[in-house]
């Protein structure tokens, strides 16, 4: 049996591999170099209301329809069959729930570049906040991955000045052990 424990570990391994090989590509080519660089490493650096003013359609629309779903994933955490017996459109509810995950994901990649860990840390530490309700850890996700996303921008910025450490590198530092831990739980 596939758990998602080892789907993760897959997942990470082939971000991993993809990533070094866009490296290798970059390292090997000059053009836009800077702008990929601080793109794979993540950086609000030169951000501004233009981007906010590009994101924030779908972060809002994204927010909201977070919210109409969180009622239909609540009861998803009962299991496939119980949520089946309840009347719950299963397959159609994870679809809309990744739909969904992709346009919010994609939006911050978009303003922040591609910033790892924050979506296997922040919800884990949402819901330790707020228990399990849907209802409360999607907002709170939110609202806790950009408050992380803000720290790491800061440390990220600070720790060598005048350099500034790619976001990305934070936001592992913090992930990397987190996501140990919670390696070591699922076992």
């Amino acid at each position: 049996a596939t758990s998602p424990v080892r789907i993760t570990l897959a997942g990470v391994g082939i971000s991993s591999l993809f990533l070094a090989l866009t490296l290798a590509v970059l390292a090997t080519s000059r053009l836009f170099a800077f702008a990929s660089l601080t793109f794979i490493g993540g950086s609000l650096f030169g951000r501004g209301w233009d981007d906010v003013n590009a994101a924030w359609p779908f972060a809002v629309a994204g927010l909201g329809l977070s919210w109409l779903m969180a009622q239909p994933l609540n009861i998803l955490i009962l299991g496939d069959d119980v949520a089946a017996e309840l009347g719950l459109k299963v397959e159609r509810t994870r679809w809309a729930g990744l739909a969904l995950a992709a346009v919010l994901g994609g939006t911050a990649v978009k303003v922040a570049g591609l910033v790892g860990f924050v979506g296997l840390v922040i919800p884990h530490v949402a819901r330790f906040l707020v228990g399990q309700d849907y209802r409360q850890v999607l907002p709170a996700s939110a609202l806790v991955g950009a408050a992380f996303i803000m720290a790491c921008d800061i440390v990220a910025r600070n720790v060598i000045a005048p350099a500034e450490v790619p976001m990305g590198v934070v936001s592992a530092a913090v992930g990397v052990p987190f996501f140990l831990y919670l390696l070591r739980r699922a076992r």
